[in-house]
């Protein structure tokens, strides 16, 4: 039986969680409500509780398991959800381990200023908050994980098991790095030197303790009483309403009225540093770079581990592990260790036209319809938004000229073959809403002459 929808509002709007009721109302946010429900779709609700959660108090906590099963199953993981925890048994590749999900202090995130506040920190601040206040945010909900022993459950017995777990504590958590994690899971903090022949040197110091305020944890989680039967630690900061609007939009769940750029920082590979760069692009820019689902992720691997998780099961995320008493980090070529995305809305394109026949349509349902796509012009051209008629006799899209700028079209109409071919291209169009005008009013103008094949 198919799961509840998950944009279908069960409880009183009072009691809606305000960043769920943003998503919910928001245009921009359709390709995340498409993708999050096609996942949910797959997705076993135990409990029975999901929706409810995810709607109200627990939103951040249920979008980070729903995140994580979209991330298994993309990777080839034969999932089982059947036991009331731990929440995921997994299996592939002959390995199968048990993974229990967890977020620190999770409440109604306030990303929307999370940038301004992180850049206003002083450099003080940042230390403070990566060195102390991550890991005892993080270490709270990490140790009251452990005392549960889900390794004693019959289920999980003697097989190697995960904590997965993201920081929505305040607005800026998500801005932190899974190296200030490392630091309170192997009581080690990482720093350079140089040689006086200017070579890097990398120093590691122990770490007793760290403290906020009053409050005092010790430090390295992976010598804790019954800490090895934790296998690995998984950090991400991508289970986010933002990773399901990325995927959405890159899977063509959108009608070409919203544009999305992304901006963040990336481990520059080096086995022994955590060197940033920074970047920056647009989702539809030629050499955007496509994303998985587990872009982003860190397994944190646990010397000490009775059943150690082998890293060759996950192809998309980082590795950090001790060796020799230092700390080594393997990073596939892109890993963001922080991003922010941004949205643009265009505005809805058949507003003007209130009478027309012609709607905006999702680029996917396009791209499943056109027929002899030239892949060389992809290059020169890029469309831009999808239009088709009520009976999808008729589709069209907008174009953008890479080159010079300008704008055109293309309209298709179906054969009785059910392959449609071009019957109608205007090029050379100054702007954007001149040429929708058009495209929409030459498309009105076919549609209302009857015709129903185009051979």
């Amino acid at each position: 039986m198919a799961n509840q929808n998950l944009f279908s509002p069960i409880v009183e709007e009072a009691k809606l969680n305000p960043f769920y009721k943003l998503i919910l109302e928001n245009p921009t946010s359709e390709p995340a409500r498409i993708m999050m429900e096609l996942i949910f779709q797959d997705f076993s609700d135990v409990d029975g509780n999901f929706v409810e959660q995810f709607q109200t108090t627990g939103f951040d906590a249920r979008i980070f398991e729903l995140y994580l099963n979209a991330c298994f199953a993309s990777d080839g993981f034969k999932i089982q959800r059947d036991f009331a925890r731990p929440d995921f048994l997994l299996e592939k590749d002959g390995v199968r381990f048990a993974l229990e999900a967890t977020t620190s202090n999770p409440n109604f995130a306030k990303q929307v200023n999370a940038i301004d506040k992180f850049l206003n920190l002083t450099p003080e601040e940042i230390d403070q908050s990566s060195n102390d206040e991550i890991p005892i945010r993080l270490g709270s909900p990490l140790f009251s994980k452990l005392k549960k022993k889900y390794w004693e459950l019959e289920h999980c017995k003697e097989m190697p098991f995960v904590i997965a777990i993201e920081a929505f504590h305040d607005e800026t958590a998500l801005l932190f790095s899974d190296y200030s994690l490392a630091q309170y899971l192997f009581g080690l903090r990482q720093y350079p030197t140089w040689s006086e022949e200017g070579n890097i040197i990398f120093n590691t110091q122990e770490i007793e303790s760290h403290q906020l305020g009053e409050k005092i944890i010790p430090s390295n989680f992976f010598k804790q009483p019954d800490a090895e039967y934790i296998s690995a630690i998984l950090f991400s900061n991508s289970g986010t309403y933002s990773k399901f609007n990325r995927m959405g939009y890159q899977a063509g769940f959108h009608k070409g009225n919203i544009n999305l750029m992304r901006f963040g920082g990336y481990y520059i590979p080096d086995k022994e540093s955590t060197n940033i760069m920074p970047f920056h692009y647009d989702l539809d820019d030629l050499d955007a770079p496509p994303e998985e689902w587990g872009q982003g992720i860190t397994y944190i691997h646990n010397p000490n581990a009775l059943y150690p998780l082998p890293k060759t099961l996950f192809p998309n995320a980082g590795h950090i592990y001790l060796e020799e008493e230092k700390l080594f980090n393997d990073y596939p070529t892109f890993h963001p260790q922080t991003s922010q995305t941004y949205t643009i809305h265009f505005g809805e394109a058949t507003l003007d036209f209130p009478n027309t026949h012609i709607a905006s349509i999702y680029k996917n349902k396009f791209i499943s319809l056109e027929k002899g796509k030239k892949q060389e012009a992809e290059l020169l051209f890029e469309e831009k938004q999808w239009f088709a008629d009520s009976k999808m006799n008729i589709i069209g899209a907008l174009i953008l000229d890479r080159h010079d700028k300008e704008w055109a079209f293309v309209i298709f109409g179906k054969q009785t073959n059910g392959i449609f071919h071009l019957i109608e291209m205007k090029l050379s169009i100054k702007d954007r809403k001149t040429a929708t005008a058009q495209i929409i009013d030459g498309m009105e103008n076919i549609y209302l002459s009857g015709q129903l094949t185009f051979d």
